[in-house]
């Protein structure tokens, strides 16, 4: 394996002699020497192509659907039939059921088919 040297002052970047240890030659500065190594690499490579095609779409659940709307109608009546405290806290546990079954009636899906060529 074959290995060039350069070396140049950080100060006025003048080039030096990278064997010689020392102050720069130009400015005088010392502790400024940066030293440059260059080595040949043989590397080999495979090359692979990886492409990906992702589709988005929604799933929904008819039954969590069905209890939603259902929850949604019945609340407000709740709230008209038990006047008072009852009423309210019925009214609340119903919105808390409907939130919960509103996380379950729609859902994201992500759709990712990868094709991947390697020559």
């Amino acid at each position: 394996m074959k290995s060039e040297h350069t070396a140049e002052c950080t100060a006025c970047h003048a080039p030096m002699d990278a064997a010689v240890a020392g102050p720069c030659p130009n400015c005088g500065a010392t502790g400024t020497k940066l030293v440059y190594s260059t080595q040949a690499v043989t590397a080999k490579v495979t090359p692979t192509i990886d492409i990906a095609k992702i589709r988005h779409s929604f799933a929904f659940n008819k039954l969590a659907i069905v209890a939603l709307i259902a929850i949604t109608l019945v609340s407000p009546l709740i709230g008209f039939l038990l006047p008072g405290l009852v009423g309210l806290v019925i009214s609340y546990v119903l919105a808390i059921m409907g939130l919960i079954v509103g996380l379950y009636a729609i859902t994201r899906v992500r759709d990712i088919e990868r094709y991947i060529d390697r020559r």
